[in-house]
């Protein structure tokens, strides 16, 4: 069979099409290079947690109840499947439809936790199933109320204990993530200060709030190495901590807040005599008029998203590299995470997942 130049044409361009269809939509915006790896849903995706190059993990929330659902896909993002959960199931309490999300965290395709109303709950069989944590600490009371449970290592789950009242002992905690014993580890005394969120980076566990009056966005961080605290002030009238990022060769955390700061806490040597392990913020910059809602750092620059935003220092000086101003851009970016090297996900409002390439 012989072949025609233009043949041979039609064929190639057979292919480069079919290529570009796997990778996904491919679109090049200034120092970035974004694939769509969207879900088909019209959920926002709040949260992922990223197992390898194939399996990942993604909560979505609905806008308009706190009806949520997770999203699993076993080939990067090319086809996602929702797990299969009861909607009547007892161990929720009341319908899980109804449950507000915290946080989450698998360790692989069987072994994951979700923190829901400051419950919690963990699976051994990739979510057919879950059982609450309710473990007895040293002092012979059951634990109920969390701020956090998520992945501290590649098979360890790291619980946080958040009851609420004051002089109250809240417990950090580890499991294995394939066997239900509890290690307690830690605790912190409850001034009345009620943690409601928390992240791990780098070793660290940080605890921040958006609660009342004086108290807002005082943060706590648990050194999962030293077993010790750091404690982050001073930061409450610039808006709430919606993220926060530690960078252990600075020795420095960085956050972004919703007033469309980010900012940083640096080690206050004149704080050192009165407070060994005091932290006090120091904005950087404000550029955007709307919230950051999460940070991340890739390679030596950071990178942080959020609302109709991504910005980043990749050429020194901080830039939008995707802004509504004059664009129509309407996306909300909710979480980014960094997978190997220079690339990172996103997620985002109405199902939007995206895969990019700093550049």
């Amino acid at each position: 069979m012989r072949y025609t130049k233009q043949s041979i044409f039609f064929l190639l361009c057979i292919i480069l099409f079919a290529c570009k269809k796997d990778l996904g939509d491919i679109q090049k915006v200034q120092v970035v290079t974004f694939s769509d790896f969207s879900i088909k849903t019209n959920a926002d995706i709040i949260d992922f947690e990223i197992i390898d190059s194939n399996l990942i993990f993604a909560v979505g929330k609905y806008e308009i109840s706190p009806y949520f659902e997770i999203f699993k896909t076993i080939n990067g993002g090319k086809n996602w499947t929702v797990l299969d959960f009861d909607p009547t199931d007892a161990v929720f309490g009341v319908n899980y439809l109804d449950q507000d999300y915290t946080s989450f965290g698998f360790t692989d395709e069987n072994n994951g936790v979700i923190v829901l109303n400051k419950r919690c709950f963990r699976t051994f069989n990739g979510g057919i199933s879950w059982v609450e944590v309710k473990p007895i600490d040293p002092y012979g009371n059951q634990i109920w109320y969390y701020n956090f449970a998520g992945r501290s290592g590649q098979n360890q789950f790291i619980f946080s204990e958040s009851h609420g009242l004051y002089n109250y002992k809240e417990h950090i905690f580890t499991s294995e993530s394939n066997f239900p014993t509890y290690n307690f580890v830690n605790y912190r005394y409850n001034y009345g200060i009620q943690f409601n969120k928390g992240k791990v980076t780098n070793g660290k566990l940080t605890f921040f709030t958006d609660d009342f009056n004086y108290w807002d966005d005082i943060c706590l961080s648990y050194d999962i190495n030293t077993n010790s605290f750091d404690t982050l002030t001073d930061i409450h009238y610039s808006g709430m901590i919606s993220d926060v990022y530690y960078q252990p060769n600075e020795n420095t955390y960085f956050a972004t807040l919703d007033e469309g700061y980010f900012s940083n806490f640096k080690l206050d040597p004149y704080d050192l005599i009165y407070h060994p392990k005091t932290y006090n913020f120091r904005a950087i910059f404000q550029y955007h008029d709307r919230p950051y809602y999460a940070i991340e750092k890739i390679d030596n620059y950071f990178i942080i998203v959020g609302e109709e935003t991504i910005a980043t220092n990749k050429n020194g000086a901080w830039q939008e590299i995707i802004t509504s101003q004059g664009t129509g851009q309407k996306d909300i970016f909710y979480k980014i995470k960094k997978t190997t090297g220079s690339q990172f996900i996103v997620s985002g409002n109405n199902g939007l997942f995206k895969k990019g390439i700093l550049e």
